[in-house]
């Protein structure tokens, strides 16, 4: 399988898709994220998505509502629809999640 990359040349934060919702039949869509020091999201929800976060390399920082959470490699969480929940990197060195 070709491997889908998208950059952002500014902020240098990696996405690469592993599987889409084409190829899993519409179960899921997987991606996996470097993301750099400093960089992440504005607080955010979806409306019938949920969103299971898994870190793989470094610690993942997350907010969901007032929660000010820290994943480990291996450590996963899952964000129901509807909850505002953000993700982001507060460390001095990239990280990976999926």
């Amino acid at each position: 399988m070709k491997k889908r990359v998208f950059e952002n040349a500014i902020i240098k934060d990696r996405v690469m898709l592993v599987e889409s919702s084409n190829e899993t039949g519409g179960a899921y869509t997987l991606i996996e994220v470097q993301l750099q020091p400093g960089s992440g999201n504005q607080l955010h929800y979806h409306t019938k998505l949920a969103k299971k976060f898994t870190a793989i390399k470094g610690e993942l920082a997350l907010d969901m509502g007032r929660q000010q959470l820290r994943l480990q490699a291996g450590e996963s969480i899952l964000v129901a629809p509807d909850r505002l929940h953000r993700f982001y990197n507060p460390s001095g060195q990239p990280i990976i999640f999926q």
